[in-house]
């Protein structure tokens, strides 16, 4: 389970007890209490995506990474969910509202990436899933604006010796997996691993991000940092209840596939730790 203080975690519990209703009295005071209550806001598609342009222009990548693996070594999502927005930002087209679907269908939504136009969003809903899973759940740039602008103003320590170790270990488990293994499969691995403290569902969210970031991918399904897939509606393999809550493009990923050396590279070129656990993997 994350590492976040008592009255945190039981802030974020009741509030999804109360079916994320942050209007009821106790609720609400316990979310202002930790600094989680974030009011509503009515914005326009256009309006998402300049602010999400915006706070993406303002990160620093060496900053991300550090984050991420502060976040992994201290069990702490929200650190680790700058990477996932970033990565999906990465080649976001700047696009206008297009709602119109190939069949010529208006769908009430962009095609693109996934947002309506001049929609109330609940940002406080989007602070609740930055924090307990600590993955973007859609492209929409509400939410990659949000997961980067918080990143942008909030301080975390640099990752230690511990963290990086930690990492890495994570890493060479990855190499390790044999042909046929599924994400699943995967995840009951990571949570074994001395020092991590994910829940399931964390577990599911860390390797979403990882796909998201092209260290996890399938050939053909490359990561987003390589090329942008609207997470609404790009094809899935998963088609079961128990696999809805995998992202694209980890649903592809297998045993066989490892980590991607490239994107390792790119991430953790600067941490020799880390990369040496990759091992010979391509």
């Amino acid at each position: 389970m994350s590492l976040y203080d008592k009255a945190v975690v039981q802030a974020l519990r009741r509030y999804e007890e109360a079916y994320f209703d942050a209007t009821e009295p106790k609720v609400l005071e316990g979310l202002r209490e930790q600094g989680l209550y974030f009011p509503p806001r009515t914005m326009t598609h256009d309006e998402s995506l300049a602010w999400a342009t915006t706070e993406y222009a303002l990160c620093e990548e060496g900053r991300i990474v550090e984050s991420f693996l502060a976040g992994v070594g201290g069990n702490l999502p929200h650190l680790r969910a700058p990477l996932s927005a970033y990565a999906i930002m990465a080649h976001l087209p700047q696009h206008a509202y297009d709602p119109v679907d190939e069949t010529g269908e208006d769908t009430g939504y962009c095609t693109v990436c996934g947002a309506e136009d001049g929609e109330e969003i609940d940002f406080t809903s989007t602070n609740y899933f930055r924090m307990t899973r600590g993955c973007c759940v859609t492209s929409e740039p509400s939410e990659l604006a949000f997961f980067l602008s918080r990143h942008n103003v909030e301080k975390y320590s640099a990752p230690g010796p511990t963290d990086i170790a930690l990492f890495a270990e994570i890493v060479a488990v990855i190499g390790k997996c044999k042909g046929g293994e599924k994400p699943g499969d995967l995840v009951k691995k990571i949570r074994k691993i001395r020092g991590v403290e994910m829940t399931n569902e964390e577990g599911r969210a860390f390797l979403n991000l990882l796909g998201h970031a092209g260290i996890l991918q399938a050939p053909g399904h490359p990561g987003l940092i390589y090329a942008y897939e609207n997470l609404a509606t790009v094809p899935m393999l998963s088609t079961g209840l128990a696999d809805m809550e995998w992202s694209y493009p980890v649903d592809y990923w297998r045993g066989q596939y490892g980590v991607n050396r490239d994107a390792m590279e790119r991430w953790f070129g600067g941490y020799p730790a880390i990369i040496s656990a990759c091992g010979g993997v391509a």
